[in-house]
């Protein structure tokens, strides 16, 4: 992590959470190893450390008008699609390619980047709640759990998670290409207003059976009180405005009293 941040002035979070959430995403990534974290850190690290670009590797100043570019890239990335010819010019760049096809990097790359230009109001790490002073309150402290990929259940959840945000992706890429404003003013990219908060959003029957899909899916990640589970589904249920916290508390007071406290993990800066 860079030990001097600069945070642009195009940046809508306050800085404080902006300087906050680099730091949760380096320990994420770099200490617990959450493989989403990876385009957390990455977008940060460009935004505000001085670090090639994510998905483009490019270099130079970040421009609101750069950052906005990359956001699309990732996200045309992430829903494995490739930007048309036109886009340059609705964005006001050159052409520019991606490096990678990383789609889970390009993902959390978009995520960060439209949380940073204001176009989602949703971070892509949940930050805990502090009081007047600034510290944690008590009770808001957030946990995750260290990966463990030689838990079948672990796997499971990461596959649902990836199928989940390409489709995530891809209806929010829908959704621009569809829009009367195009991208420039369809909000995805973080350009102009009203891009969906959630996939749900575009349409009523499709949010009716995710709702539906994702209610059955954390429900049973808790079920099973799995630790390598449990925090990536309360993780996924928070970005998608399903409230699990009294379950989450549940599970997590279980998994202390078994003796697997070791799994978790405190990421909130004290």
């Amino acid at each position: 992590m860079s030990n001097a941040a600069i945070v642009p002035e195009w940046v809508v979070p306050p800085v404080r959470q902006v300087i906050e959430m680099h730091y949760v995403a380096y320990r994420l990534a770099e200490e617990v190893r959450l493989p989403q974290a990876r385009g957390v850190l990455a977008a940060m690290e460009w935004v505000t450390g001085g670090q090639a670009a994510p998905v483009t590797g490019l270099d130079g100043p970040v421009t609101q008008v750069a950052a906005r570019a990359e956001s699309w890239v990732a996200l045309c990335v992430a829903a494995g699609v490739a930007p048309s010819a036109s886009d340059w010019g609705e964005l006001g760049v050159q052409p520019r390619a991606a490096t990678t096809q990383d789609a889970e990097l390009a993902h959390w790359t978009w995520r960060t980047l439209a949380w940073l230009l204001g176009a989602r109001r949703d971070p892509p790490v949940e930050l805990p709640r502090r009081d007047a002073e600034g510290k944690v309150a008590p009770g808001e402290e957030r946990y995750v759990t260290r990966p463990e990929p030689e838990s079948e259940g672990w796997r499971a959840a990461q596959a649902r998670r990836r199928e989940y945000e390409r489709a995530d992706a891809r209806r929010h890429w829908e959704f621009a290409r569809t829009s009367d404003d195009g991208i420039a003013g369809s909000g995805v990219a973080g350009v102009g207003e009203g891009a969906p908060a959630s996939p749900g959003d575009l349409d009523q029957d499709d949010d009716e059976a995710d709702d539906t899909w994702f209610d059955d899916y954390i429900e049973g990640v808790l079920a099973r009180h799995d630790p390598a589970c449990v925090a990536n589904a309360v993780d996924d249920a928070y970005a998608h405005g399903i409230d699990v916290e009294q379950q989450a508390r549940e599970v997590a007071a279980q998994l202390l009293e078994s003796g697997e406290s070791e799994c978790l993990c405190a990421v909130a800066a004290r």
